[in-house]
């Protein structure tokens, strides 16, 4: 009897492959009808109308994503798929979904805060929003690396603030002990305290 290859047990059957692409497949029909008919009915806001977009943008990077992964991991794999991406796999539209509807707004922030007459709402109309439908594919696509981007933007503010309020700190003990309210002694353990903070 010959002993079971462990990676031979990691891997989806040809079958559970084929539903993983006709998941991502189905799944993106669905949400494009959808957005067909959403755009066609007249009596939905422009928004409502462009969020959808965004979102079936962002799905369909995500889609593409896991397209891409699928085929190299077969081609690597002699047709064959990780059992240990197999969730993965299933919830990166969802991801990229979502992730180009976040794009949205990070966009919308971004030109509402640099343009002069942002407040006219150029995505509204379908080319106002093939800027935001190419955003929400490429964050789709590398949702995970998108996400981390932002997390590390929001990182960013927020230890810079909380510098900033250690200088202010450091520079009230300062005056503190210039003025004589403070001896060297307070003021050393006071200045060690600010700067061990996080």
């Amino acid at each position: 009897m010959t002993e079971a290859d462990p990676e031979e047990e990691l891997l989806l059957k040809e079958k559970q492959t084929n539903l993983l692409v006709a998941y991502n497949i189905v799944f993106t029909i669905i949400l494009v009808a959808a957005l067909i008919l959403l755009v066609n009915q007249q009596r939905f806001a422009a928004l409502l109308a462009t969020l959808m977009t965004v979102l079936v943008a962002g799905m369909l990077g995500g889609t593409l994503c896991n397209l891409r992964g699928l085929f190299t991991h077969l081609q690597e794999k002699g047709g064959r798929f990780p059992i240990r991406l197999k969730i993965p796999f299933y919830i990166r539209p969802l991801t990229g979904a979502v992730t180009g509807l976040f794009s949205f707004f990070v966009g919308s922030l971004l030109v509402t805060s640099l343009s002069v007459n942002a407040a006219e709402g150029g995505w509204e109309s379908l080319e106002g929003r093939l800027p935001y439908i190419a955003i929400a594919i490429l964050a789709g696509f590398a949702a995970q690396e998108f996400m981390e981007r932002l997390k590390a933007v929001a990182r960013t503010l927020f230890s810079e603030r909380a510098r900033e309020d250690r200088y202010s700190k450091l520079e009230k003990l300062s005056a503190l002990h210039k003025n004589g309210i403070i001896n060297d002694a307070e003021f050393k353990t006071a200045k060690d305290k600010v700067l061990e903070e996080r």
